[in-house]
């Protein structure tokens, strides 16, 4: 339903809020205008209208076979991998709302002149967070990616013949003597088989931690390493307002997320929103009234049930409010006026545009 108000005196769209209007959330700082004798008392501003967001965070697997993999049977005892292969998986899936400046939906809010003070925070695109309201929005902080520890790929410390060594099979020859040197060096160390031992605790375990690495950095070099790394993508879609289900993304477990199915194997991470509240529509008589109330306007939003799945699994479900299949509502300006108690304050939902609370400070 759209709702298209004429503003009056718009020419206080300039004098008060040049505002650059644009479509990302809602997250920023708001900055206070203050309504007086130069701007006659009154205030533009938008409301937002609905948009859901979407964070997914991925892990990718890829494994790298070892330069001496050929020989990691013979030389292990045991079939390593000789191939290169990658695995992607979902780890996470967040759903949010957020609200984008609406420019049909623009007003203006004009004061007493016994207002004491009066003033206005607006966050970019006018959109309206407070009305004599000191409380600041709290900022959102993006959760970190998970990290992983990258593979050693550093080489041994190999004899000379190591470099020298024209042939792969005389390479995985000499690797493989040395890593059974090391192996034994470390069983004469823990057994206490050795002519000279360390002198502390401490000095055993730094030798130790040395021939493990050693080992580890040989055994690489015939098992090969995996690399694992996180990704997080953030996706958006501005919803009907009726019910729908259609693909956000696919994945495929072998090439990872895309927007778009690009691999045979890819399946989608499907979107699906279904319509569980709907503000009752107004007749276009009580809807005019509304809009030209000289009240404060704000949104009365709908609500919605919003959830994403990828194969037969849900990932996420959130109910969630939606101006699309919401209305307005007015609230008097009276309110605003001189009171014992303090000044009244009042706070909106910046990404819905709903009433948040009022208070008195």
């Amino acid at each position: 339903m759209a709702i298209y108000k004429s503003v009056k005196r718009l020419s206080l769209l300039v004098a008060c809020a040049a505002f650059s209007l644009w479509q990302a959330p809602l997250k920023a700082q708001v900055q206070r205008y203050n309504a007086t004798g130069e701007n006659n008392y009154g205030i533009v501003y938008t409301l937002p209208k609905t948009k859901y967001e979407f964070v997914i965070t991925t892990k990718q697997c890829v494994f790298t076979p070892g330069e001496l993999s050929a020989w990691g049977s013979k030389y292990l005892g045991k079939d390593v991998g000789v191939k290169s292969w990658q695995t992607s998986e979902i780890l996470d899936a967040k759903i949010r709302v957020v609200g984008v400046p609406n420019t049909e939906k623009q007003y203006l809010v004009a004061f007493d002149k016994k207002t004491i003070a009066p003033f206005v925070n607006l966050a970019p695109g006018g959109v309206l967070y407070s009305i004599n309201g000191k409380n600041l929005p709290a900022q959102q902080v993006e959760e970190s990616l998970p990290t992983y520890a990258k593979p050693n790929r550093a080489l041994p410390s190999f004899p000379k013949e190591y470099s020298l060594a024209i042939t792969q099979a005389k390479r995985a020859e000499i690797a493989s003597t040395y890593l059974y040197d090391i192996r034994e060096n470390l069983m004469n160390i823990v057994s206490g088989e050795v002519d000279q031992m360390p002198k502390d605790g401490e000095s055993m375990r730094l030798i130790l931690d040395k021939l493990r690495g050693e080992e580890q950095r040989t055994l690489r070099l015939f098992e090969g390493d995996t690399t694992m790394t996180a990704q997080r993508y953030t996706l958006s879609i501005e919803p009907k307002a009726e019910d729908m289900e259609q693909p956000l993304a696919y994945l495929s477990p072998t090439s990872g997320f895309s927007e778009t199915k690009t691999a045979q194997d890819a399946k989608p991470i499907t979107l699906r929103i279904k319509i569980v509240e709907r503000s009752p529509e107004l007749d276009p008589k009580e809807l005019a009234r509304r809009e030209k109330s000289e009240g404060i306007v704000y949104n009365l939003p709908g609500i919605a049930e919003v959830s994403l799945v990828y194969d037969g699994k849900e990932l996420a479900k959130e109910r969630l409010p939606m101006t699309q299949v919401g209305t307005i509502q007015t609230m008097s300006k009276k309110m605003f006026n001189i009171k014992e108690a303090g000044t009244t304050a009042i706070y909106f939902d910046l990404n819905s545009g709903a009433l948040n609370r009022v208070t008195t400070e």
